[in-house]
């Protein structure tokens, strides 16, 4: 595959989505933030280019760099949401994905009522609390 092309960018990001499963924060952000340079010069517009940027904010928010991670997540989340049409049946889950990073860093950063106002809007609203909290493998 040449280098640029966005197929690159969804194999970075897919493997940074691997690395975030096996609680390996660190090693994900590397590859996420170059899927993100790669999609940034070949399809800036694509669902997947926001796919990359919410998983870089979920692996800041795996290291507790909360603050890097908050424009991330929302932007991650929003681009998803506004290109959910482009985004094929079975990679909808990661949409649902996103969102739940939203709620995961307003819980962390003790933001209850930014992360109740998420969970509302995202109809998430009767879940508790502990259903977003993961552990921190870092």
């Amino acid at each position: 595959m040449a280098p640029g092309a966005p197929g690159l960018g969804r194999d970075l990001a897919d493997l940074g989505r691997n690395l975030l499963n096996q609680g390996k924060s660190s090693e994900a952000e590397l590859l996420l933030r170059e899927s993100i340079a790669t999609f940034e010069k070949t399809a800036p517009d694509d669902w997947r280019s926001y796919d990359a940027i919410s998983l870089l904010g979920a692996a800041l928010l795996g290291r507790g760099r909360f603050l890097e991670a908050e424009p991330l997540v929302v932007r991650g989340y929003e681009g998803m949401k506004a290109r959910e049409d482009r985004i094929p049946a079975a990679r909808k889950p990661l949409l649902t994905a996103a969102a739940m990073q939203v709620v995961r860093l307003y819980e962390e950063l003790g933001k209850n009522d930014q992360a109740k106002a998420w969970k509302k809007k995202l109809g998430l609203a009767d879940l508790p609390v502990d259903v977003f909290t993961r552990p921190r493998h870092e």
